[in-house]
């Protein structure tokens, strides 16, 4: 599956001015099997109650753990199914050294251990798998090993749903190292990733991704210029095109980025990221009608486009069309967005049109927002950091 994050990356220009927003694609393919061993977490409840900052942070920590030993189990089941019995039990020890209690996990490794004619591990491991299940572990204890692995394998065969993905595994560890801020271990999975297929398109892309946010564009390049000599999906081509006009922006090749992003439009025409790049760099370099052009598109065909409005938004403020300028900021609020710096821009254009009691308002809810705790869609006039959404 496709999984969207935002690469957004600010130059602040004299008067504050937001210079150059852009949006960048990171594609991860999570193999049928990886979904359905995904299933067998356990999800922890929504709470309605209103969290801590450090009750979010230890809950994002969990779900990072929980999502690493997750890639981890996964990669430890796609090297079993290939006969790498080192290599799987590697990271399925490395996955149950983060959350020991690993039903899946268990179950595999004890396949492993039975492969290798183990079989007081391997039925140590099943019946770990089986915890919570008292009836079941006691009948393991009356059957033969031979008849434990023909439910062990059952098991795992209707998880595994289809044929695994060994390049794949590694791309989606990749990716979660990354979330993490493990970048030397992300670019080394990558890189197995692609050392195992040479086409492995979301590697490339992945890998890209990584070295254009740590600014090494010619790197970054190298790995979208490198993807676009592959066979692209339909779905790929545009986002690779998009990522690659990214790494030229960050090369000061403007020209070349503005020719990636009208290929990601020719291959896709409803691609509101790509209007949206045009317009920032048109807007950048003073061409507002342009810019105004490009975003005006990006909405229609992406409505909840928030970065888009925010970016119309502040050019009609800019170009002093004040009506306008309220009505893009208060759809933007209508779609929920919480965000204290879109309150107070609303409360500086009311503040121009003289509508004193509707600004006052407005910075009331600006200062009752924090903005270190925010969740917003859209990004700051003058800093706006990197942001990741799946």
């Amino acid at each position: 599956m496709g999984v969207l994050f935002f690469f957004l990356s600010v130059f602040s220009a004299p008067g504050g001015r937001l210079a150059l927003l852009l949006f960048c694609w990171l594609t991860l393919n999570t193999p049928v099997w990886a979904q359905r061993l995904a299933q067998t977490q356990t999800q922890p409840e929504p709470s309605s109650s209103v969290l801590s900052e450090e009750e979010e942070q230890r809950i994002a920590i969990q779900q990072y753990l929980a999502n690493l030993a997750l890639a981890k189990s996964n990669l430890g089941a796609v090297y079993y199914v290939e006969d790498r019995l080192d290599s799987a039990e590697t990271h399925l020890r490395d996955a149950l050294k983060i959350a020991p209690g690993f039903a899946v996990a268990h179950l595999v490794l004890g396949l492993v251990h039975y492969k290798r004619k183990n079989f007081p591990e391997a039925i140590s491991e099943f019946s770990i798998s089986a915890e919570g299940d008292t009836i079941g572990q006691r009948r393991m204890n009356m059957v033969s090993p031979d008849t434990l692995y023909v439910w062990a394998k059952n098991q795992f065969d209707r998880l595994l749903g289809g044929p695994p993905n060994l390049p794949g595994a590694h791309t989606t560890l990749a990716v979660i190292y990354t979330q993490g801020g493990y970048l030397g271990d992300a670019e080394h999975h990558f890189r197995e990733a692609i050392r195992i297929d040479s086409v492995y398109v979301d590697a490339y892309n992945n890998l890209g991704k990584l070295y254009a946010d740590t600014q090494r564009f010619d790197e970054a390049a190298a790995m979208y210029e490198k993807a676009l000599t592959m066979p692209l999906t339909d779905e790929q081509k545009p986002r690779v095109y998009l990522n690659l006009g990214v790494s030229y922006m960050g090369l000061n090749r403007t020209e070349e980025a503005l020719q990636a992003w009208r290929a990601a439009i020719g291959a896709k025409p409803d691609y509101a990221e790509a209007y949206l790049n045009l317009g920032l760099v048109y807007q950048s370099e003073n061409l507002p009608d342009s810019a105004q052009a490009a975003w005006t598109r990006a909405v229609t065909v992406k409505p909840d486009f928030v970065a888009a409005r925010v970016a119309l938004a502040r050019l009609a403020s800019d170009e002093g069309h004040l009506a306008e300028a309220e009505k893009h900021y208060r759809q933007i609020l209508e779609m929920g967005v919480k965000d204290p710096r879109i309150y107070g821009e609303l409360a500086f254009v009311y503040v121009a049109q003289e509508k004193y009691e509707q600004a006052l308002v407005h910075f009331d809810e600006a200062v009752k927002l924090d903005a270190a705790e925010t969740r917003h869609a859209g990004c700051a006039r003058s800093d706006c950091a990197r942001s990741w959404y799946g």
